[in-house]
């Protein structure tokens, strides 16, 4: 795996370089720097989210827990997964209303080297994560019309109704681990 290429690439896409999100989904070999990436960026966001909400939980006097770590590394993990596997497929479903050409795996390898490269801002508490956010969705604009040859308005509304429908899931997800964990406590009597 040639480092340099990959991280040149994920700088690339994330520097809103079409050409970038070209080679890397063309690329047979660009799946695996894209899956470490990710993986790294999810283990590195995990290890500072579980120290976070220790650190908060010892500052507030409340016990803690035991288990803070082991679960930001496993929502960690499964966060990046399902982001890494699942939003480039509302992209591929939601690019094909608007005429897209992009191939599914092209852009999972795409998706995953910006996803992985700005996943590394989650070492900044509570900004890090919502910057990286907000700038990963501005770099699927370009990577979405470039691989599915979309003109800029097509694109955007490819990238920003693809994210919405990841949020909304999102958001249903912790809904529900959240009820289910409250219930789990004895939270509901």
């Amino acid at each position: 795996m040639d480092f340099g290429k990959m991280f040149s690439r994920a700088f690339g896409i994330v520097t809103l370089k079409r050409e970038a999100s070209r080679e890397t989904a063309d690329d047979p070999g660009a799946l695996v720097p894209a899956l470490v990436l990710v993986l790294v960026a999810a283990l590195v966001g995990g290890i500072v989210s579980g120290a976070s909400s220790e650190f908060i939980a010892q500052m507030m006097n409340q016990p803690s827990m035991g288990t803070g770590m082991m679960m930001s590394l496993v929502q960690s993990f499964a966060g990046a997964l399902i982001g890494l596997f699942v939003l480039p497929g509302l992209f591929f479903i939601v690019g094909k209303l608007f005429g897209s050409q992009a191939d599914y795996m092209g852009l999972v390898k795409a998706y995953g080297h910006a996803a992985g490269i700005l996943g590394f801002l989650n070492v900044i508490p509570c900004a890090g994560p919502l910057i990286g956010l907000i700038w990963l969705i501005v770099a699927t604009v370009p990577m979405v019309g470039e691989l599915g040859k979309l003109e800029t308005g097509k694109a955007v509304g490819t990238a920003l109704i693809a994210w919405a429908v990841m949020i909304i899931i999102g958001c249903g997800i912790a809904m529900a681990l959240g009820v289910s964990q409250a219930a789990s406590q004895g939270a509901f009597g």
